[in-house]
């Protein structure tokens, strides 16, 4: 499962740190969903990896979409807005079926 996060000018929020997370939403998870996380790579593209040993992406279900885009290591600077931090105050959402591979994110700079 891959996708791209972008700025809604088409940019790409690059940090030092830059990670996207896909986390079960709790209103309606699928049967086997679990969080997965990934990279969001310089030209914004990004690949989910699982925690389950062999499954790339992540299973059926809908998540919460959640982004870690830090202007330096360490450090607390975000690139993206505040509201993406966390499964409670995200606006993106994701709903995964199967065979789904492909999502696109626009976010909002801080």
């Amino acid at each position: 499962m891959d996708g791209t996060v972008k700025y809604s000018d088409g940019t790409v929020p690059k940090g030092a740190i830059a990670v996207i997370t896909f986390t079960p939403d709790k209103t309606n998870p699928g049967p086997k969903a679990q969080s997965s996380s990934g990279d969001i790579k310089p030209d914004g593209t990004f690949q989910l990896r699982s925690t389950v040993p062999g499954l790339d992406g992540t299973f059926p279900g809908n998540y919460k979409v959640t982004l870690k885009v830090l202007k330096t290591y360490p450090g607390t600077d975000s690139l993206v807005a505040k509201k993406f931090d966390t499964p409670d105050t995200t606006t993106l959402n994701a709903e995964v079926k199967p065979g789904q591979q492909h999502f696109d994110f626009v976010v909002d700079k801080p």
